[in-house]
């Protein structure tokens, strides 16, 4: 029987990423229903002020939630 390796850190790290995308791609998703005609990448330009980091953005974005009683930012 094989033994099965552990993902590298580095593995685990774009696969993070790549689910804070998927959270991030989400939330414009939700906010571009709302603003019809208004472009995808300007929404998300939007909502992320600038913060490169995903991680900082998935926390920043979750704080909103909770300090709106769970609504979307």
């Amino acid at each position: 029987m094989a033994l099965l390796k552990s993902p590298s850190l580095e593995e685990r790290v774009e696969k993070l990423r790549a689910d804070l995308d998927v959270f991030i791609d989400e939330r414009v998703a939700a906010i571009a229903k709302e603003c019809p005609g208004v472009p995808a990448a300007s929404i998300r330009n939007s909502i992320t002020r600038g913060v490169t980091c995903q991680c900082a953005l998935y926390l920043s974005l979750k704080r909103q939630d909770g300090e709106a009683g769970g609504k979307a930012a």
